[in-house]
């Protein structure tokens, strides 16, 4: 009986500490929690809708100010009501709203009492504030979907691997891509996991554009001097969470002006230190211009103490000279994301939303973006923004995206100025990216895989073939024995002319 007794009295306690954690939950966390526990893809439209009322209602007494304010801006016509006069208006009329005859309807300076106020007018107004506060908490979300949120997902862990195993063994990596598929996220997780301080990341389009014309000797001179300098400041002052910005400067300066170039002060500062540094340079395709500073580049930072990552495009016209600048790299080619990294991609910023997308939603996604990181992140942010498919819920399903596909490219691309930016224009401007730099046999097998969904292996030339899947645009499904275009949304643009006919150079 006492064992009973102590057990009953430990559940007790634990049903206590249960709702005090239920109880520190926000209105969002306990909408999320209960959707978790019915299951996403279960919750009906009726309990969906209740749970938006719960969020988003007007409440007098939370949004006391907010319904005051529009009562004072209603506006009616003899024929209609509903329109409210912008806060930046104040008490002045415009001109349109003139012409419709409009008048205020609570001009005085004291509203009337609640009970005087007439019933269409107070539902007017409470529809205006749960849309405001709808549009308010959507678009905030919506601007998470950023694509540093790929840093923090749990992505690509195989490849990291794999080039953290090249790079232990003294071997130089070079990461393959086309524009936007998370290059540069895979050189900012690198950086992180072999430190901050142990690393010079470097965005080399800034590089490239200061050096253009300068000779190949005055750019050995220059190049990533501060960061170098940097490096070494904040290596001989470790607790120091960066480098002194003016004593960077100097010593940059110093480097510039001696007879040792930047990249042979730093293997020079290693060799007498025994430390190692970590160099990442994304963007290197910017130097195609300067083939001679592009070769510098690849053997510059060659050296036993330096882990070495150069993110390059793929470039069609260009392969060639990369093949022979950089023959001694070891190659890591981006992938596109299995099902599960897509989910993370969806839901990673809705973290502590009641926020949801579905397996279907998630299934669909991989359809359409085929499993490009850049094409997932924008259309998942961008189902709860200004587009003209977007719709403010709480849970994302498949149907979500058929109505974006419902759409014609010229449609989607029209609809840019609804918001404060477009998701959808972005990823438009990356196709037509991809279509530049193609060649015309790329750009043929490309349009006839687009109209036919898909061509037989052995009706297609491999080597046209092959390098397109590298770059993520086509797939080769060996149990079909087909290649087909990776994506309905680039098929779609493909189909629909929108790439071909306007190329974007996106240099």
């Amino acid at each position: 009986m006492v064992e009973q007794r102590r057990g009953g009295e430990e559940e007790k306690n634990f049903t206590a500490k249960e709702q005090k954690i239920k109880q520190t939950l926000t209105p969002e966390q306990k909408v999320g929690e209960r959707i978790d526990k019915i299951g996403a893809e279960n919750v009906t439209a009726e309990e969906e809708q209740e749970m938006m009322n719960q969020l988003f209602a007007a409440n007098p007494r939370k949004d006391g100010l907010e319904i005051n304010s529009l009562m004072y801006r209603l506006l009616i016509t003899p024929t209609s009501r509903g329109y409210f006069l912008s806060e930046h208006e104040e008490q002045r009329l415009p001109q349109d709203y003139k012409s419709r005859k409009a008048i205020l309807r609570y001009p005085q300076a004291a509203l009337p009492p609640w009970g005087k106020r007439a019933p269409e007018d107070v539902k007017l107004v409470f529809d205006e504030v749960r849309k405001q506060k709808e549009q308010k908490y959507f678009r905030k979300l919506s601007n998470k979907f950023e694509f540093t949120a790929l840093v923090a997902a749990d992505l690509r862990y195989d490849l990291i691997t794999a080039i953290e195993q090249d790079l232990e063994s003294g071997q130089p990596v070079l990461l393959r891509g086309f524009w936007r598929v998370g290059k540069s996220s895979i050189l900012r997780k690198l950086e992180l996991n072999y430190g901050e301080k142990n690393t010079i990341r470097e965005d080399m389009v800034g590089a490239q554009m200061s050096n253009e014309q300068k000779s190949l000797a005055e750019f050995q001179k220059r190049l990533l001097s501060y960061d170098i300098a940097s490096f070494t400041l904040q290596q001989d002052s470790p607790t120091a969470e960066r480098a002194d910005f003016n004593a960077a400067d100097k010593l940059a300066r110093e480097i510039e002006n001696s007879d040792t170039d930047p990249a042979d002060y730093l293997k020079n500062y290693l060799d007498r230190t025994g430390k190692t540094a970590t160099i990442l340079l994304d963007e290197v395709t910017s130097f195609i211009p300067r083939p001679d500073q592009l070769e510098y580049i690849s053997r510059a930072f060659i050296h036993p103490k330096i882990k070495l990552v150069i993110s390059l495009h793929y470039f069609p016209s260009q392969e060639n000279l990369f093949a022979q600048t950089f023959k001694d790299y070891k190659s890591h080619s981006m992938r596109p994301l299995t099902t599960e990294e897509l989910a993370t991609i969806a839901r990673k910023p809705t973290e502590g939303s009641p926020v949801r997308y579905t397996k279907d939603f998630v299934a669909a996604l991989e359809d359409i973006t085929g499993g490009r990181p850049w094409e997932a992140v924008y259309i998942s942010g961008s189902m709860m923004g200004d587009e003209i498919y977007s719709k403010q819920k709480l849970i994302y399903r498949k149907e979500d995206l058929d109505r974006l596909m419902s759409f014609s490219c010229r449609q989607l691309m029209d609809s840019e100025g609804r918001g404060q930016r477009s998701f959808i224009k972005n990823i438009f401007d990356f196709y037509r990216s991809i279509y530049f730099v193609m060649s015309d046999e790329q750009k043929v097998l490309l349009e006839k895989l687009a109209e036919s969904r898909g061509l037989s292996i052995a009706e297609v030339d491999p080597q046209i073939a092959d390098y397109l899947v590298k770059t993520t645009a086509i797939i080769k499904d060996e149990k079909q024995g087909t290649y087909k275009i990776n994506g309905e949304l680039l098929r779609k643009a493909i189909v629909e002319k929108d790439v071909g006919n306007t190329p974007r150079n996106p240099f």
